[in-house]
């Protein structure tokens, strides 16, 4: 099982990436900045989406409708508000993904799952008296896969493994938020605790 830090995609969000630059253009520019790193940076997530990517054939995952509800349900205890519909998705609202693939091999369902919390990010270059560019660099926050195997179906593998993930991410953002910095950048920008702006 991996975990991992810091990945993603996305151009839809390249409006909420420009607003929170010109956000932070507007402080002081002679303080010092406070640099948060991986663990930190969960503390500034408040929302989320869940996607569940379900690519498992021959029924060897048939629950992950109830799967995703026992997410949700978790993040929802944890504090991180579940919204849906089109929205721009950012480092305080990202997506937690479900993703799944796997098939049955002979009388055994084989199965590889992720579970991925991530957002769009980019990279500009170039501006004043040069055009100015941005490049895709989406962040991963969160990341984890393993590999299943079962004679049935492996639904009761998938529900643990994906709520287990879901505890031990919701946990490390809880634990984020009682820093000083977290604490600090959300008195000094409230309005990131707003819920995320629709794409209509």
């Amino acid at each position: 099982m991996n975990d991992k830090r810091m990945r993603g995609t996305d151009l839809r969000s390249l409006l909420a990436a420009a607003v929170l630059a010109v956000s932070f253009s507007a402080a002081d520019a002679e303080e010092t900045p406070h640099v948060l790193g991986a663990d930190l940076t969960l503390g500034a997530v408040n929302y989320s989406n869940i996607a569940v990517l379900d690519q498992v054939n021959d029924g060897c995952w048939t629950n992950s409708s109830n799967t995703s509800a026992r997410v949700r349900l978790l993040l929802e205890q944890s504090d991180i508000a579940v919204v849906e519909g089109g929205y721009f998705t950012t480092l305080f609202a990202p997506t937690v993904e479900l993703n799944a693939n796997g098939f049955r091999a002979g009388a055994v369902c084989a199965v590889s799952a992720t579970f991925k919390v991530s957002y769009p990010g980019y990279v500009g270059y170039g501006g004043t008296t040069a055009p100015r560019y941005y490049f895709s660099a989406g962040v991963t926050l969160f990341e984890s896969s393993a590999i299943f195997t079962n004679g049935r179906d492996v639904n009761a593998q998938l529900a643990d493994y994906y709520t287990a993930q879901a505890s031990d991410f919701a946990s490390r953002v809880i634990s984020a938020r009682r820093s000083s910095e977290i604490k600090g950048f959300f008195e000094s920008y409230p309005m990131f605790s707003d819920a995320p702006l629709r794409l209509e």
